[in-house]
């Protein structure tokens, strides 16, 4: 009996206190912090529309860019608090990426109905695409090894989170750098991807995050 006591002791006082877990605020603002430095690097290399400041007093322009960096901030919140068992007692908020989601649907379809005549399409379509998977990489990749190190039980809501974060990222960056406004290319290039996006994360999560 007395072995097993010395055991327990020699144990208690060899072992080290695991690390505490980032808190999900922590977690989110080293995502943020690196996919701004990211963004504003392909920003500078791609550069910034020429009729930005012009673009920045049309309201539906200026409601989609909130919307999206709603959908970029909520969703990338809601993936730290996903990676917790408990999602830190907060599990409305997890739920937070779907108001913003909801008013940027609501506002392509006005800005697709609205779109009389139709604003001409620009030449190229799969290269949007490639872009915004170029802007969201690093920020998708950071989020997801940081997610991999928790211990969440939310494993595909968590990756899906994660990457609709970082597309968003990559969608805003794009509508900041490129002069095109169909709302038909809009939709196809920009926000269905960002949908595709957010099914592949969940998949990667279902496979990424299992204990």
């Amino acid at each position: 009996m007395r072995s097993t006591e010395d055991l327990i002791d020699s144990l208690a006082s060899e072992a080290k206190p695991a690390p505490l877990p980032a808190s999900p605020a922590r977690l989110f603002m080293r995502w943020v912090t690196v996919s701004l430095i990211y963004a504003g690097m392909w920003l500078l290399h791609f550069g910034l529309r020429q009729d930005l400041m012009e673009k920045l007093h049309a309201p539906m322009f200026v409601t989609e860019l909130a919307l999206l960096a709603g959908v970029m901030i909520s969703a990338g919140f809601s993936a730290a608090l996903l990676s917790f068992p408990d999602m830190h007692q907060k599990a409305r908020l997890a739920l937070a990426p779907l108001l913003p989601l909801s008013l940027l649907i609501a506002l392509l379809f006005l800005a697709w109905r609205g779109d009389q005549p139709p604003a001409p399409q620009p030449a190229h379509g799969i290269e949007c695409l490639l872009c915004i998977a170029l802007f969201a990489v690093l920020p998708a990749g950071w989020l997801l090894y940081c997610l991999r190190k928790q211990a969440s039980t939310h494993a595909a809501l968590a990756g899906s989170a994660a990457l609709l974060a970082a597309a968003s990222a990559g969608c805003l960056a794009l509508r900041l750098s490129e002069q095109a406004d169909s709302a038909l290319h809009l939709i196809a290039w920009h926000y269905l991807p960002l949908l595709g996006f957010a099914l592949l994360g969940g998949w990667i999560g279902a496979k990424c995050f299992r204990w």
